[in-house]
């Protein structure tokens, strides 16, 4: 197999640092236009596409250094030095804002969520085995609980069982858990994260089938049909999405290096927005619950249908909050990312 060039994989941080934009913006509803049409509403479902650019950018990296049990247990300590310390800290955080909630109920009216945020989806969140059929305390990390685990199957299956047939029947596995209950359970989650995955995974093994290059506008074309496929209310989103995903990053592979996609995927900005992804992502849930919070009670703006109501000041909130977001979100990345992250 011809091995990647490193400066593929820059467009790939550009495209985690605009879907984690997204998903900042759609855990802040309110009243704006921005907020209130089909494809922020739906946006969420970029998260597949997280899955997909997972799976081919860790069998990028790792694949060839999983050979044997040593490896394996390398592999899983710098995966979980990854995630978990950040996910800790936040998880705390909203710990805290829970027994916040309790003892201010008589003053500020704020009812603690005791149906989702309670000890046992703590320790479940302890364990990162909250996303496989629940959302608690920090919401969006239910996406890490079920990719920590899909990363055990990945090595799994590099080290012991290789065998392309093995790899459909994952695939399998995610679309059935996406589809179907298992033990009368829902465990969707895990579903969308074994088959976004593993479609990376699959595409990062048959990409240099592909001999011919792209022109420079196929790939452009395919990317504006995924953000329009995610506007969509599909009924079978969790599958077509990351297909149609799939099919796009073989294509952008295949664009030549000046192609114009490529050329805007990388601006400095977006890289950069890519490398604190992850600190995006869990970080700011907790500032959209905070802004929320403040401007309701404290400035007594409304709330419609769990919409806040911003009417002439969206746009200086909604600048504030997003430069809020990546602030701290810069600041996690420098002292607790790069501080805990296994070269």
């Amino acid at each position: 197999m011809t091995k990647l060039k490193k400066e593929y994989l820059h467009e790939f941080d550009a495209l985690r640092g605009l879907f984690a934009l997204l998903i900042v913006i759609f855990h802040f509803p309110n009243n704006s236009a921005l907020y209130d049409n089909s494809f922020i509403k739906n946006s969420f479902q970029v998260v597949d596409c997280f899955f997909v650019i997972s799976g081919f950018v860790i069998a990028y990296n790792y694949e060839k250094k999983l050979n044997n049990f040593n490896q394996f247990k390398l592999f899983i300590k710098k995966r979980f030095y990854r995630l978990y310390p950040l996910h800790i800290i936040f998880l705390i955080l909203f710990a805290i804002v829970e027994f916040f909630k309790i003892y201010s109920l008589e003053y500020f009216n704020v009812l603690p969520n005791s149906q989702t945020n309670n000890l046992i989806e703590f320790f479940k969140n302890l364990i990162l085995i909250h996303g496989f059929n629940s959302y608690s305390f920090n919401e969006p990390s239910w996406s890490i609980s079920v990719e920590f685990y899909t990363y055990i199957i990945f090595a799994f299956y590099c080290i012991y069982l290789k065998e392309k047939k093995y790899l459909f029947l994952i695939v399998i596995l995610g679309l059935y858990l996406i589809e179907f209950k298992l033990f009368n359970t829902s465990f969707q989650q895990l579903g969308r994260c074994l088959f976004g995955f593993f479609c990376g995974y699959f595409i990062f093994k048959i990409h240099n089938k592909f001999k011919v290059t792209s022109s420079n506008y196929f790939s452009i074309f395919l990317f504006i049909l995924v953000l329009f496929l995610i506007s969509l209310n599909l009924k079978y989103k969790f599958f077509i999405i990351p297909l149609t995903f799939s099919v796009f990053i073989i294509i952008l592979l295949k664009d030549k290096k000046n192609s114009l996609l490529k050329n805007i995927l990388n601006f400095n900005i977006l890289k950069y927005l890519g490398k604190i992804s992850y600190s995006i992502y869990i970080t700011h849930y907790i500032i959209a619950y905070t802004f929320r919070q403040v401007l309701h009670f404290l400035f007594k703006f409304n709330l419609e249908n769990n919409y806040l109501v911003l009417n002439n000041y969206f746009l200086i909130i909604m600048t504030i909050y997003m430069i809020t977001v990546i602030s701290v979100s810069i600041l996690t990345h420098l002292l607790i990312e790069n501080k805990f992250r296994l070269k």
